[in-house]
């Protein structure tokens, strides 16, 4: 049953051993986010970018260099 499912990814979530997510971030977390965060804790990330390098440089030359926007948050 999905209960099962979703059981099991919330307890892979917020347990100390893996994650470590409150509930709070498990509940707001999307679909995408947890796939995403669970392969990168297991080791079975994706061998491919889903952007090119390529597109990557176009990006990068259209919009020219870019201040990090960690800095105007750790300012706050």
């Amino acid at each position: 049953m999905i209960a099962d499912h979703v059981r099991t990814l919330f307890e892979l979530a917020v347990s100390a051993e893996r994650i470590h997510w409150t509930p709070a971030t498990f509940w707001a977390a999307t679909p995408s986010e947890l796939v995403m965060t669970i392969a990168g804790v297991t080791g079975r990330s994706p061998q491919t970018s889903p952007v090119s390098r390529t597109r990557i440089r176009e990006i990068v030359a259209d919009h020219g260099p870019q201040k990090s926007i960690r800095q105007k948050a750790e300012r706050r």
